[in-house]
Protein backbone atom coordinates (compact mmCIF):
# COMPACT_ATOMS: atom_id res chain seq x y z
CA UNK A 1 0.00 0.00 0.00
CA UNK A 2 2.86 2.40 0.89
CA UNK A 3 4.58 1.66 -2.60
CA UNK A 4 1.20 2.61 -4.41
CA UNK A 5 0.94 6.21 -2.61
CA UNK A 6 4.24 6.61 -3.08
CA UNK A 7 3.87 5.67 -6.65
CA UNK A 8 0.33 7.79 -7.02
CA UNK A 9 2.38 10.76 -5.52
CA UNK A 10 5.22 10.64 -7.91
CA UNK A 11 3.02 10.47 -11.05
CA UNK A 12 0.96 13.44 -9.05
CA UNK A 13 4.35 15.47 -8.64
CA UNK A 14 5.71 14.72 -12.32
CA UNK A 15 2.22 15.77 -14.13
CA UNK A 16 2.55 19.30 -12.29
CA UNK A 17 5.76 19.75 -13.30
CA UNK A 18 6.09 22.74 -16.36
CA UNK A 19 6.10 21.15 -19.67
CA UNK A 20 9.33 22.81 -21.24
CA UNK A 21 8.53 23.53 -25.01
CA UNK A 22 11.10 24.58 -27.75
CA UNK A 23 11.94 28.32 -28.05
CA UNK A 24 9.91 29.30 -31.03
CA UNK A 25 11.62 31.59 -33.55
CA UNK A 26 10.47 33.23 -37.04
CA UNK A 27 13.84 31.67 -38.70
CA UNK A 28 16.41 34.44 -40.04
CA UNK A 29 20.23 34.33 -41.62
CA UNK A 30 22.89 34.55 -39.55
CA UNK A 31 25.65 36.32 -41.42
CA UNK A 32 29.52 35.86 -40.15
CA UNK A 33 31.40 38.31 -42.65
CA UNK A 34 34.92 39.86 -42.29
CA UNK A 35 35.54 42.77 -45.07
CA UNK A 36 39.22 43.14 -46.16
CA UNK A 37 38.43 45.84 -48.61
CA UNK A 38 39.55 48.15 -46.31
CA UNK A 39 42.83 46.67 -45.68
CA UNK A 40 43.39 45.56 -49.55
CA UNK A 41 43.44 49.30 -50.25
CA UNK A 42 46.30 49.77 -48.35
CA UNK A 43 47.77 46.92 -49.72
CA UNK A 44 47.35 43.96 -47.54
CA UNK A 45 46.71 41.17 -48.26
CA UNK A 46 44.38 38.71 -46.15
CA UNK A 47 43.78 35.35 -47.22
CA UNK A 48 42.85 31.91 -46.01
CA UNK A 49 45.19 30.06 -48.51
CA UNK A 50 48.75 28.81 -47.99
CA UNK A 51 51.49 31.23 -49.79
CA UNK A 52 52.59 31.45 -53.44
CA UNK A 53 55.22 32.68 -55.29
CA UNK A 54 57.87 35.00 -53.76
CA UNK A 55 57.68 36.26 -50.43
CA UNK A 56 60.00 36.79 -47.47
CA UNK A 57 58.96 35.17 -43.93
CA UNK A 58 58.20 37.45 -41.43
CA UNK A 59 56.69 35.03 -38.89
CA UNK A 60 53.43 33.55 -36.85
CA UNK A 61 50.83 35.79 -35.51
CA UNK A 62 48.05 35.16 -32.75
CA UNK A 63 46.40 37.58 -31.14
CA UNK A 64 43.20 36.55 -28.48
CA UNK A 65 41.14 39.56 -27.50
CA UNK A 66 39.64 39.52 -23.78
CA UNK A 67 37.15 42.16 -23.09
CA UNK A 68 37.70 44.38 -20.18
CA UNK A 69 35.20 43.40 -17.02
CA UNK A 70 35.57 45.34 -13.59
CA UNK A 71 33.05 45.43 -10.86
CA UNK A 72 31.13 48.76 -10.52
CA UNK A 73 29.01 49.95 -8.02
CA UNK A 74 25.01 49.62 -7.90
CA UNK A 75 24.44 53.61 -8.53
CA UNK A 76 26.46 52.85 -12.03
CA UNK A 77 24.72 50.28 -12.66
CA UNK A 78 21.31 51.99 -11.95
CA UNK A 79 22.50 54.43 -14.25
CA UNK A 80 23.20 52.21 -16.86
CA UNK A 81 20.02 50.63 -17.08
CA UNK A 82 18.62 54.41 -18.17
CA UNK A 83 21.11 53.41 -21.14
CA UNK A 84 19.71 50.56 -22.37
CA UNK A 85 22.16 48.54 -19.91
CA UNK A 86 25.21 50.16 -21.37
CA UNK A 87 28.53 52.42 -20.47
CA UNK A 88 30.50 54.90 -22.24
CA UNK A 89 33.72 55.29 -21.03
CA UNK A 90 37.02 56.30 -22.44
CA UNK A 91 35.53 55.62 -26.10
CA UNK A 92 34.87 52.25 -24.80
CA UNK A 93 31.19 50.87 -24.70
CA UNK A 94 30.46 48.24 -22.14
CA UNK A 95 27.71 46.56 -21.33
CA UNK A 96 26.18 45.45 -17.31
CA UNK A 97 25.36 42.52 -15.79
CA UNK A 98 23.93 41.89 -12.19
CA UNK A 99 25.78 38.60 -10.38
CA UNK A 100 23.43 37.01 -7.47
CA UNK A 101 25.65 35.12 -5.47
CA UNK A 102 25.44 33.32 -1.53
CA UNK A 103 27.59 35.02 1.09
CA UNK A 104 27.87 34.03 4.11
CA UNK A 105 23.94 33.15 4.73
CA UNK A 106 22.27 35.50 2.33
CA UNK A 107 22.10 36.20 -1.19
CA UNK A 108 24.54 38.61 -2.04
CA UNK A 109 24.49 40.70 -5.91
CA UNK A 110 27.86 42.49 -7.34
CA UNK A 111 27.80 44.44 -10.75
CA UNK A 112 29.91 44.47 -13.31
CA UNK A 113 30.94 46.08 -16.78
CA UNK A 114 32.04 44.04 -19.68
CA UNK A 115 33.64 46.21 -22.42
CA UNK A 116 31.86 45.30 -25.71
CA UNK A 117 34.45 43.93 -28.44
CA UNK A 118 34.39 42.74 -31.78
CA UNK A 119 36.56 40.85 -34.21
CA UNK A 120 36.90 43.38 -36.17
CA UNK A 121 38.98 45.21 -33.39
CA UNK A 122 41.71 41.79 -33.38
CA UNK A 123 42.18 41.96 -37.54
CA UNK A 124 42.83 45.73 -36.88
CA UNK A 125 45.44 44.75 -34.18
CA UNK A 126 46.96 41.88 -36.36
CA UNK A 127 47.52 44.59 -39.68
CA UNK A 128 48.97 47.08 -37.27
CA UNK A 129 51.85 44.27 -36.37
CA UNK A 130 51.86 43.78 -40.07
CA UNK A 131 52.77 47.40 -40.57
CA UNK A 132 55.20 47.49 -37.49
CA UNK A 133 56.93 44.63 -39.36
CA UNK A 134 57.07 45.51 -43.24
CA UNK A 135 54.69 42.75 -44.51
CA UNK A 136 52.03 43.56 -46.97
CA UNK A 137 50.19 39.91 -46.64
CA UNK A 138 48.82 37.08 -43.94
CA UNK A 139 48.72 33.69 -45.35
CA UNK A 140 46.21 30.95 -43.74
CA UNK A 141 44.38 33.62 -42.04
CA UNK A 142 41.72 32.01 -39.28
CA UNK A 143 39.32 33.39 -36.92
CA UNK A 144 38.11 31.24 -33.77
CA UNK A 145 35.39 32.71 -31.22
CA UNK A 146 34.85 31.03 -27.89
CA UNK A 147 32.49 32.25 -25.35
CA UNK A 148 33.65 31.64 -22.08
CA UNK A 149 31.73 31.79 -18.43
CA UNK A 150 33.55 32.95 -15.44
CA UNK A 151 31.34 32.71 -12.42
CA UNK A 152 28.01 33.68 -14.12
CA UNK A 153 29.27 36.12 -16.92
CA UNK A 154 29.36 35.17 -20.42
CA UNK A 155 31.49 36.69 -22.69
CA UNK A 156 33.39 36.02 -26.21
CA UNK A 157 37.25 36.50 -26.77
CA UNK A 158 38.36 36.16 -30.44
CA UNK A 159 41.64 34.53 -32.03
CA UNK A 160 42.90 35.44 -35.30
CA UNK A 161 45.83 34.22 -36.25
CA UNK A 162 47.86 33.30 -39.48
CA UNK A 163 51.63 33.60 -41.18
CA UNK A 164 52.75 37.14 -41.86
CA UNK A 165 55.27 37.84 -45.31
CA UNK A 166 56.48 40.67 -47.38
CA UNK A 167 55.19 39.58 -50.96
CA UNK A 168 58.24 40.22 -53.45
CA UNK A 169 57.88 40.68 -57.40
CA UNK A 170 59.17 38.06 -59.27
CA UNK A 171 59.37 40.11 -62.34
CA UNK A 172 58.94 43.32 -63.33
CA UNK A 173 56.54 44.74 -66.32
CA UNK A 174 56.78 48.05 -67.55
CA UNK A 175 52.90 48.19 -69.22
CA UNK A 176 52.28 51.46 -72.01
CA UNK A 177 55.84 52.84 -72.10
CA UNK A 178 56.95 54.29 -75.17
CA UNK A 179 59.64 52.34 -77.43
Amino acid sequence: MNKLILLLSFFTIVSCSPTLLPTESDGFFAYDTFDFREYADEGILITTTPPEGDFLAKGLISITLYPEIKEIKVSEYNEAKNNSGYINQNGKRYTTNEITYMGGNSVQKAYFKRELTSTKMVIDELVNILKEWDADAVYDFSVVSETVENNKLTYTIDRVSGFAVKRIASKIEIVGGSN
